[in-house]
């Protein structure tokens, strides 16, 4: 029984010292946290990030205060106070493209054309400067055409106006650029529109329609309908004042491209049938090479037309990361960049994990090699507002100048606000339209860093000005061109003057890189990938401005 009265009595203080610091521990967080915040507030300083230091350090000291408080309003405006500061430690750039995809989903919500003003004027509120509106679906569009049924709730909605002419208007007054999306082959399961013209639509070896218990029908790239009937569709949406089209489901479904056409014409041209083909087959390559060309056709076909129309018309196109595109969706869109045939591309980097989104970009954005710009999108269905921002700041870190969110039907008030008071806090110059002046802004912004921040860094009052000289250089160099603009020429034109300009800028931006080794840990990481930013504008320019070579697709 004593020995038992020791144990419980052991028991008692130690039930005692549990409670004493789990008291602590929730005490000791938030004071932690605040900790934390001071040490990212330092590496935002090492990287000469242009913040309002002294509004964070007010935040953070308040909220400390607050913590240590009995009272529990206290410690809820102090997490209110933390809340705010992290939003106020996240950069928004002045140079970078924003762009967001307007999904059917979401705009099919809108019933009014003040309704669809709202929406535009609430997207210009959060300093979006690309905007993708979804214009064909499932065999449809949103506006009145010519070429298609349009959709029945837009008839019904909007009686006596057209949605789309109401957002490029809207759009305009707000300095947006608007690049319809249209769903190329893929009909999204609405095979109503072609019961008439069946044979347009795809197929797999064994003859069917479709392969998966989610009904999703594509329409035969091959087929001379397919390609006329699309163009008819891009050619009218030309007529808008709109700048440029976006390419999305340009590709074949999984396993499909055995359309009646395709295969009789690979027979008649080869005299094999390639439904017989196996993936280990010898003729298996080459019958995806086949099918890969109707998909590449189609897309120069795009730009050369858009571009004899207006120059200001730019092609880009929705794709496939990694080389799932090109091995199994006939979408080989790396072609389509060597060919020029591309403005700037969006990969569908969809994932909810940040590291695996980084492999992701790292990936595509080596295989691109500097050939055209890329925007990869992610897809914010999958993850939490937090998820968004870290993503976000991951692609912020690599060699590329912007971001897609997929889509709006998933921008929810928390992500909006969130991006807002953060991200996309200040309005940002997009980098495609012209990437020249777009470089040049992207140096004011360095110079203003090492002005602003320079010593702070420990770097040497000398040090800074030799800095801001070299970046001033570059700068003055980039805006001296006086050649055709990226928005206005033929990207298949070669000047070997124009060529010999750029790779000399290029020269001059390795040489800056090559000069972050004087800089030291987070200083030196951060400075080099903004100038592999930098080089990231300028790369295009000199890519399309060599000579041209068509370069065929192989498997």
């Amino acid at each position: 029984m004593g020995l038992d009265r020791y144990n419980g009595l052991f028991l008692c203080i130690l039930l005692a010292g549990l409670c004493v610091l789990m008291s602590a521990c929730v005490y000791a967080g938030p004071l932690d946290e605040t900790a934390i915040l001071r040490e990212e507030m330092l590496r935002k300083k090492q990287e000469m990030a242009l913040l309002d230091y002294n509004a964070i350090e007010e935040m953070i000291g308040r909220a400390e205060t607050l913590f240590v408080s009995t009272s529990d309003q206290d410690r809820i405006e102090a997490y209110s106070l933390i809340r705010e500061a992290k939003t106020l430690l996240t950069e928004s750039r002045p140079v970078e493209t924003r762009a967001v995809w307007l999904d059917d989903q979401a705009l099919a919500k809108i019933s009014s054309p003040d309704e669809m003003r709202n929406l535009i004027a609430w997207l210009n509120d959060l300093n979006v400067n690309l905007i993708l509106p979804c214009v064909y679906f499932a065999g449809e569009t949103i506006y009145p055409s010519e070429v298609v049924e349009q959709a029945t709730w837009y008839r019904l909605s909007f009686p006596n106006d057209d949605p789309l002419q109401i957002i490029i208007d809207e759009a305009r007054k707000y300095g947006m650029e608007v690049h319809p999306w249209i769903m190329v082959y893929g009909l999204q399961g609405n095979i109503e529109p072609f019961l008439d013209r069946v044979y347009m639509i795809d197929k797999n070896a064994k003859g069917q329609f479709n392969d998966t218990s989610h009904v999703d029908y594509f329409l035969s790239p091959a087929h001379p309908e397919t390609v006329e009937y699309l163009v008819s569709l891009i050619l009218e949406l030309a007529k808008y004042d709109i700048d440029g089209v976006h390419l999305d489901n340009i590709r074949y479904k999984d396993g499909f491209g055995y359309g009646d056409f395709a295969v009789d014409l690979y027979q008649r041209l080869f005299g094999l049938d390639p439904r017989e083909f196996t993936s280990s087959s010898a003729r298996y390559n080459h019958f995806r090479e086949f099918k890969a060309q109707f998909v590449a056709s189609f897309v120069e076909r795009v730009r050369r037309e858009l571009f004899a129309i207006d120059p200001h018309l730019f092609v880009s196109a929705a794709t496939a990361p990694r080389t799932w595109g090109k091995n199994s969706l006939g979408q080989d869109w790396h072609n389509w960049i060597d060919n020029r045939s591309l403005h700037f591309v969006l990969p569908m980097s969809y994932t909810p994990d940040p590291k695996e989104y980084r492999e992701l970009l790292d990936f595509d954005l080596k295989r691109i090699g500097g050939r055209t710009y890329a925007f990869t999108g992610m897809t914010l269905y999958s993850f939490t507002p937090e998820v968004m921002v870290e993503e976000w700041k991951v692609g912020q870190e690599m060699p590329t100048t912007g971001q897609t969110l997929f889509s709006l039907l998933h921008i929810k008030q928390s992500y909006y606000e969130i991006l807002k008071k953060g991200l996309f806090r200040d309005p940002a110059y997009p980098t495609f339209r012209d990437p020249q002046m777009a470089a040049c802004l992207f140096l004011d912004w360095l110079v203003e860093r090492f002005e602003t921040l320079g010593t702070a860094v420990g770097l040497k009052p000398e040090e800074v000005q030799s800095w801001i000289g070299d970046l001033s250089r570059v700068k003055d160099l980039i805006a001296a061109f006086s050649g055709p603009k990226y928005g206005d020429r033929d990207l298949r034109t070669h000047s070997s003057e124009d060529n010999a300009y750029w790779n000399g800028v290029l020269g001059e931006i390795d040489a800056l890189v090559k000069k972050t080794e004087s800089l030291s840990g987070v200083t030196q990481q951060r400075i080099k990938n903004d100038l592999l930013q930098l080089r990231s504008l300028i790369s295009p320019l000199e890519y399309t401005t060599r000579p041209f070579e068509l370069v065929k697709i192989t498997y």
